[in-house]
Formats: C-alpha cells, structure tokens, sequence
C-alpha cells in the first residue's frame, strides 16, 4: 500500500455519532479514543495509503458504536455476562456497521466493514461471520489488536487492571489463533521503540 497523509477523523456525521456513542457510555467512548489512537500508530507504521488510514481511524473511534442498541441490565452489568448476555453483547459489531453503513460520513461502507469484522479471529472462532485469516480485512485486523491490548489492560468492575506486560502475554498466547501475528509484531515493535501506550 502507497504511504500517504493520514487524515483526521472528522466531520458533522462522525462528530454526532461519536457524541450519541459518549452520552449513551462514556466509557465505551474513551475506550474507542484510545483504540483509535494505537491503531493509528500501528497503521503508520504499516505505511497505510491515506484512505486506508481514514478508513482506519474513523472504524476505531466508532468500532463499538453498536453498543448503543445493548441494553443496559448488559451494557452496564458490574459482574461477567453469561453466555444469553454475551450472545447479545456480541451484537454490536453488526449492529455498529449498520449504523455507520446508512450514515452520511464519508467511505461509509468501507468504515462499516472494518467495524462488523473487528471481531473476527484468525482462526475463524470470531463474529459475526467466523472469517478466517487473509479474509479478514487488515484494517480489522489492526483494531482487534488495538482493542485486545486496551480490553485486557482496562480496568473492569468485575476485575482490576491487568499489568501492561501480563497484556502482552495474553496477546502472545492469542496470536495465529485470534490475533494476526504481523500486526501483533508491529504493535510491539513500535511499544518497543518507546511509544507510551497510555497517554
């Protein structure tokens, strides 16, 4: 892929979608800001065209758009869903790409692939439609392991914060089997060369 410019996710139409995602959880929100924030740096450092990396900044600031529609007794639960709450929860990443595929913001349907497949494992055990390997996007494949190193490292109310190198152990366990080994290289090469993972 030719580098170019990256260019900001911006605009009226990502503006109120991500605002309608911040007064629904305002959680969720700053999850997506800092999945945003280390998938753009892995994409630059996989020389990313300039509409791939909008593509990519604008799927990982709204990669969980789609839990707006989950209801709260699961969006909210202070303890881990069962397997009915997580057969729900797991809605959102269908549900996020619809709603961004019938919004107004530019390379919508591009966004909104990259959302409904960010879920997907290499090994073909994801949702929602048990891709596999090269068959999922890259730009997917980018955000699912932005979004690990976050989720895992978040704190929970269920559980506390897990350390940043108890993360990267869990990720390595996940790789060829829900996490592409070549993004999960980049991602540490560049937690190497001395990016600060949490400002």
């Amino acid at each position: 892929m030719r580098k170019g410019k990256q260019q900001p996710v911006a605009g009226f139409a990502e503006t109120s979608l991500m605002l309608a995602m911040e007064r629904r959880d305002r959680n969720t929100k700053v999850h997506c800001e800092r999945v945003k924030r280390l998938s753009t740096i892995i994409g630059t450092s996989m020389n990313l065209g300039s509409t791939d990396a909008y593509v990519l900044q604008a799927a990982a600031a709204l990669h969980d758009l789609g839990k707006i529609k989950i209801p709260d007794s699961i969006l909210f639960k202070p303890s881990q869903l069962d397997q009915s709450e997580w057969t729900t929860m797991r809605t959102h990443a269908a549900s996020g790409a619809e709603m961004v595929e019938f919004s107004k913001i530019e390379h919508a349907e591009s966004i909104a692939k990259i959302i409904r497949h960010h879920h997907e494992h290499l090994d073909g055990s994801g949702y929602p439609d048990g891709l596999d390997g090269r068959n999922i996007p890259l730009l997917s494949r980018i955000i699912a392991v932005a979004d690990s190193y976050d989720a895992i490292s978040m704190h929970r109310h269920y559980s506390g914060a897990t350390s940043h190198a108890r993360a990267l152990e869990i990720m390595r366990s996940e790789s060829g089997t829900k996490l592409d080994p070549e993004v999960l290289d980049v991602f540490e090469d560049v937690i190497n060369s001395g990016f600060n993972v949490h400002t």
